[in-house]
């Protein structure tokens, strides 16, 4: 079952970078407001919950996934041939999809990354 996560994984890289650097984006257009946005969220969201079911380990796949939002986004901005425009935006949109499958948000970062102290305010 491993290897079929390991296959799912790899294909959500593939898509998110087809996603992320293909001249003009996938799809028709669409007169739904921030859909942009949501592709970016759920490429993001994919690939982390199919590195989490592959066992890919959280910090490669955290690492990867900022990685791949900003430098796509850099690319985007500054790369003429891709016809695309990177924006701040998309980056957030794209670090949000990464949050729920692994478990790292604003409001819950794992233990092991935020540190040992479990304290309570004020101790």
């Amino acid at each position: 079952m491993n290897r079929l996560w390991r296959l799912g994984f790899a294909l959500a890289l593939v898509l998110n970078v087809a996603i992320l650097y293909l001249p003009v984006a996938v799809g028709p257009p669409s007169s739904l407001p921030f859909l942009d946005k949501v592709v970016h969220a759920t490429s993001f969201a994919l690939i982390a919950a199919t590195g989490c079911l592959a066992r890919v380990p959280l910090r490669v796949i955290v690492v990867l996934i900022i990685g791949q939002a900003v430098f796509s986004e850099i690319a985007q901005g500054t790369v003429t041939v891709l016809h695309r425009d990177g924006n701040r935006a998309d980056a957030v949109a794209d670090l949000v999809g990464h949050g729920e499958p692994t478990g790292v948000s604003a409001d819950h970062v794992p233990p092991a990354v935020a540190g040992s102290h479990h304290g309570k305010a004020g101790e």
